[in-house]
């Protein structure tokens, strides 16, 4: 995306440039053969320079080797070198030209000269090497990379790098940029700065971890577990807990101690859903006058009702504490540390502890556990309150908004179904909380992530600018761009070219060499000439309306007015009328919505607009602003996101814009072509009557067209004959006739 027209490199060889109509790539046989575009001398390579060739000679010529000027006709006579004629001319235009191909069926020896040639280069790097970028070598597959890493190892044993994990030549092994990257550390190389970095970032991963593994253990407590009304506080409100202790002192009557184990305060919470040791308590819930079967059908018709909602909130628990491979081994491997947050939070009964004292309770017998005041508590009852809970547990129905607020007024006043569902709906936002902090922990430990990649990338760059060889697949090439740009390399080496797809080629494109097994090498054609869509412009909604064509610029103007329509969450869009609706929400997301970038993103009326290309959520007027400021001056190139520098070119609001960009290298090619002043007559008819289109559609204020069908003909009339004035004027010689 970052390659254009002015800074493609080679694009006169690749794109298509050429001199008249004579196809650089002909073969030799052609008649025009001396029109051809010859390939330039790379920049580096004077009259004067010398090369030492003894690489390219035979045992007993050596010497006439030593100090060749390349680019002159005096090279070594061609029997005292180890080539034959086809393979020295090979060679000869690889080391003095800024492009070469080198083809050839297979076992005729393409590798073989691409080595000789890197020989030759790193025997002489001193002359090409003055910017300190390595020759680069890509390979279309890690066999074939290996195996010419491996032929160049046998004359040139250091300063390789191997990047890349699926080697499996151990011979390669030292060279990996892992195992050059590991020993750097151990051997405390790395630079400071990069250092103190990767330190620093690693710091806060862990706290974020921490954090998730906290919220991700409450969860799980709380699908387990019976949680406290001090666990749920931020869940409970100040009439509900006072409610909750009052209501229990009035019916305990002192009967319940307040000091549990290792001196955490008893929970009321238990006494409360009837897994406690309060005897009053379980006594006022045993007389309680409910109807038992009404319960039960109100119990079965609350299952039924959550079903859909239920399962999608599972899913979703499911969803939010999944994260990348290292957060994941984190959580599942603190088993220690899981434990000690869960001691450190306040259960109101543990399934785990109490299935343990039912172990023991039948163990020592029927004697059961004394209570606070000296009373039994029977192995019976123990079990039955596991049961309880249990069964309590694994339900999903819960209580609506209304139903929550009746029934927290009366908290001692409800029948057990109707505690437990009332709990169940207290745990579920509880549950909420938890994953919304995951999510944004998530978040922040995703950005801390890409951080540390970037300086890990600072890290490899600094191995990888002390080698003269570097080696990679042309995948990787693709996927390390920016890396590449920054390394520079000086000269690329390409084995398998007609295999490689011609992007993974320019991602690491400086000075070429290709050698391919083909005759044809299926390279891109920019230069031709681009068929504009001829479908009308979807912008539309009920305050303005495009009248063009796709490939036109726009005609209407860009609609400020709100979007009425609502999102998913049930929360009004963000958008703009006739826009793409964001898929954020200024509730939901409200932390990232309103974060501040271009300035007025907080304020409660912002508008946004979503770029479809990479889905950053950006102010609307101010994005407006940025595109438009883009093409000033008469600058040909794409706008792009001000938060990644993603090219903007499929989001609607500005097609207008792209099309303006589009028609510009629409003429730049046709300069190319000499095909200019036909092809801009030809886009000015076209803006011309689009923008006549547009005008005659034209309503008053009062909805009513501002041209009458008379004036509208004219108009018309008179645009034909400004734009085809010859055949206006035949038309008139027909009418006199």
């Amino acid at each position: 995306q970052q390659v254009t027209e002015t800074n493609m490199p080679f694009q006169k060889y690749i794109v298509g440039e050429r001199r008249g109509d004579i196809d650089p790539f002909a073969d030799e046989d052609d008649e025009n053969t001396e029109d051809l575009l010859i390939p330039d001398h790379p920049r580096y390579l004077t009259h004067n320079t010398t090369y030492d060739l003894t690489p390219l000679m035979k045992a007993d010529c050596i010497t006439q080797g030593k100090s060749v000027v390349v680019r002159s006709k005096l090279w070594p006579a061609g029997d005292s070198m180890d080539l034959d004629k086809s393979q020295l001319e090979a060679v000869k235009s690889a080391l003095t030209s800024e492009i070469a191909v080198v083809q050839g069926p297979p076992g005729t020896g393409k590798t073989y000269i691409g080595l000789k040639i890197a020989e030759v280069l790193l025997l002489n790097h001193e002359v090409w090497n003055t910017s300190k970028g390595p020759i680069l070598v890509l390979c279309y597959t890690n066999h074939a990379l290996d195996q010419f890493l491996e032929g160049i190892m046998n004359f040139h044993d250091k300063h390789i790098v191997r990047v890349g994990s699926r080697s499996k030549n151990e011979a390669l092994a030292k060279y990996s940029l892992t195992n050059l990257r590991s020993t750097m550390r151990k051997e405390r190389l790395v630079p400071r700065d990069i250092h103190g970095n990767i330190n620093d970032i690693r710091f806060q991963m862990h706290s974020i971890q921490e954090e998730i593994l906290h919220s991700s253990v409450k969860m799980e407590a709380a699908a387990k577990h019976v949680l406290s009304e001090r666990e749920l506080e931020e869940i409970l409100s100040d009439d509900v807990q006072d409610l909750l202790v009052g209501g229990f002192a009035e019916i305990s009557q002192g009967d319940f101690m307040l000091q549990g184990k290792q001196k955490k305060p008893k929970s009321i919470m238990a006494e409360w859903l009837g897994v406690g040791s309060s005897v009053k308590v379980i006594e006022m819930m045993g007389n309680m006058e409910v109807d038992q079967n009404r319960i039960n059908e109100e119990e079965a018709a609350n299952d039924e009702d959550i079903d859909v909602d239920e399962d999608a909130q599972h899913e979703e628990d499911k969803r939010v504490t999944e994260a990348d491979q290292d957060l994941m081994d984190f959580l599942k491997s603190n088993e220690k540390r899981k434990q000690a947050i869960k001691e450190e939070m306040d259960i109101a009964f543990d399934m785990n502890e109490d299935q343990h004292d039912v172990a023991d309770g039948q163990n020592a017998g029927n004697q059961g556990n004394q209570n606070n005041h000296g009373w039994q508590v029977s192995r019976k009852e123990k079990r039955r309150r596991m049961n309880l809970a249990r069964k309590e547990l694994m339900k999903h129905s819960l209580m609506s908004s209304a139903e929550r607020q009746q029934k927290e007024s009366l908290l001692w006043y409800q029948s057990s179904s109707d505690r437990w569902r009332l709990y169940r709906t207290w745990v579920r936002d509880y549950v909420m909380l938890c994953q919304d902090s995951v999510k944004r922990m998530q978040e922040e430990y995703n950005r801390h992530s890409r951080r540390l990649a970037e300086v890990r990338d600072q890290e490899s760059l600094h191995i990888l600018k002390t080698a003269k060889v570097v080696g990679m697949t042309t995948t990787g090439a693709a996927k390390l761009h920016t890396m590449l740009q920054n390394l520079k390399p000086s000269i690329m080496i390409v084995e398998e070219a007609a295999e490689v797809l011609e992007a993974h080629i320019v991602a690491g494109l400086t000075a070429l060499y290709l050698l391919s097994h083909y005759e044809t090498l299926f390279l891109q054609t920019c230069g031709e000439d681009c068929v504009p869509c001829t479908e009308p412009c979807l912008r539309a909604c009920p305050h303005n309306q495009c009248s063009a064509l796709c490939s036109q610029p726009c005609t209407g103007k860009l609609c400020s007015q709100p979007c009425k329509l609502l999102l998913p969450c049930g929360h009004p869009c963000i958008g703009l009328c006739g826009e793409q609706c964001p898929t954020k929400c200024r509730f939901c997301h409200s932390e990232e919505v309103t974060q501040v970038f271009f300035g007025p993103e907080d304020e409660p009326d912002a508008r946004f607009v979503e770029l479809a290309d990479c889905h950053h959520v950006v102010h609307a007027e101010s994005m407006d602003s940025w595109v438009e400021q883009a093409g000033a001056g008469g600058q040909v190139g794409l706008a792009e996101c001000p938060m990644c520098k993603t090219a903007v070119r499929t989001t609607g609001r500005y097609n207008n814009a792209v099309n303006h960009h589009l028609i510009a290298v629409e003429r730049v090619k046709t300069k190319l072509r000499g095909e200019e002043g036909t092809q801009m007559r030809e886009e000015l008819e076209v803006e011309t009557r689009a923008l006549v289109t547009a005008e005659i559609q034209t309503v008053d204020e009062n909805e009513k067209p501002l041209y009458s069908d008379k004036e509208k003909e004219k108009l018309i009339q008179l645009v034909k004959t400004l734009l085809s004035p010859e055949k206006s004027s035949q038309h008139t010689q027909d009418e006199e006739h």
